[in-house]
């Protein structure tokens, strides 16, 4: 696994704040959070001080990029053990506080550009989300079984449909086909005979328009072009009409006659691209243990309420997070495989099929024949009434007849 290269700043994050390795899993998908500060340094700051018992591998503010933990790491951010350690997690500052959390235009393209290069360099493919899978390629903190929480607030979850699709317009360009410039070029009238089957193709689409036959001799060709390092020769007939019809030089006898030259006729609005800054040499190189000691002592603001998984607060110390973090593993083994016995004994019985049938036949029923009653009330036209009421009782009978009739058969399968 690798870092990114877009990455200002490294900051890394006390060893109290996050797990070594990833328990052998890959990195399937990326978390979106938002910070609930302003301050890019503070949630530097925050991980950095032991017992915050959170973490995420990225930090984005403006045009700046932090990077926290290795990608390599599992990270403590979404409040669920099976998304940590198959998850990048990346921490995006507001722009104001609550209740809206807004994020800030240049931020919002510079996470645009942090979840593009994790997306491509991860092999994710074309992000997706989806709010009720067990691991979507993006997602917000609050997304995730455990997590009681708005992150990523109300300003940037609704736009993770956007960025989904505007990384994946980085990763995935629109493929532009580039059609062969045929340019046309008068020559004098030539009279050619066929050396064998040739294929008239218009030179834009490659459509095949129409066959010569070994033999033939084809008058008027008045234009060449080279398409593909081919010569091709154009007639004076398709010159005319604005056809891009050629015949391959090639495929043809060398020039028997001249044709004499008075049969010849004369003829998405893109958003502005946010730079990354370029770190100086003071910003690239790690924080020492004595700056990162004088962050911890500040009142850093950040609010992010991340962690391992539920109940993991602050402060507490490592021994009680990581039992809380083994019990909670537990905790979704067991419901998986309570989850696996239920789907795997979910029988029904005919009786049941029967009525189910029975139900969903009859609200057809009642669904095709609705604008016949509605008509029937509101007409006041007797013969009108009649004629409605006629339709409507021999469709319904033609329809009961055909359901119990069907249901009959179903039942008998069933027996």
């Amino acid at each position: 696994m690798s870092n990114s290269n877009l990455v200002t700043r490294w900051w890394p994050a006390n060893l109290t704040n996050y797990t070594k390795g990833r328990e052998g899993n890959r990195i399937e998908g990326i978390v979106v959070h938002h910070a609930a500060s302003t301050s890019l340094d503070s949630v530097g700051a925050a991980f950095a001080r032991a017992g915050r018992n959170g973490s995420a591998h990225y930090g984005v503010g403006g045009s700046q990029i932090h990077q926290y933990v290795d990608e390599a790491d599992t990270t403590w951010h979404c409040s669920n053990w099976w998304g940590n350690v198959r998850t990048i997690g990346i921490e995006t500052t507001n722009s104001a506080g609550a209740p809206n959390w807004e994020i800030a235009p240049d931020t919002f393209e510079t996470l645009v550009k942090l979840v593009a290069d994790i997306a491509k360099r991860n092999n994710l493919g074309r992000l997706w989300i989806n709010p009720k899978a067990d691991m979507p390629t993006l997602s917000g903190h609050k997304d995730w079984y455990g997590a009681s929480t708005v992150c990523p607030g109300p300003s940037l979850y609704p736009r993770l449909q956007e960025i989904a699709d505007r990384a994946n317009a980085i990763n995935f360009p629109p493929v532009v086909e580039v059609k062969p410039v045929v340019a046309w070029v008068d020559i004098e009238p030539l009279s050619l005979k066929a050396k064998e089957k040739i294929d008239i193709l218009d030179l834009d689409t490659g459509a095949d328009k129409g066959d010569i036959q070994a033999g033939m001799v084809i008058s008027n060709l008045v234009q060449e072009a080279t398409v593909n390092d081919k010569k091709y020769y154009r007639t004076l007939y398709s010159k005319t009409k604005g056809f891009n019809n050629g015949i391959l030089a090639e495929a043809l006898e060398p020039i028997y006659t001249v044709t004499s030259p008075e049969s010849i006729i004369n003829g998405e609005a893109r958003e502005t691209d946010v730079e990354i800054k370029v770190p100086n040499e003071d910003e690239k190189r790690p924080i020492t243990e004595k700056e990162a000691k004088e962050e911890a002592k500040k009142d850093d603001g950040f609010g992010d309420d991340i962690a391992p998984v539920p109940g993991v607060k602050p402060g507490m110390k490592p021994e009680e997070v990581q039992k809380l973090i083994e019990e909670h593993k537990k905790n979704m083994e067991k419901a998986e495989q309570i989850i696996g016995e239920v789907n795997k004994d979910m029988e029904f019985s005919p009786k049941t099929k029967m009525i189910v049938y029975l139900l969903g036949d009859l609200l057809i029923i009642a669904g095709t024949q609705a604008p016949l009653v509605v008509a029937l009330i509101n007409t006041t036209d007797t013969a009108t009434f009649g004629q409605l009421l006629g339709q409507l009782l021999l469709s319904t009978g033609t329809m009961l007849l055909f359901t119990f009739k069907l249901l009959k058969k179903k039942g008998e399968k069933n027996v």
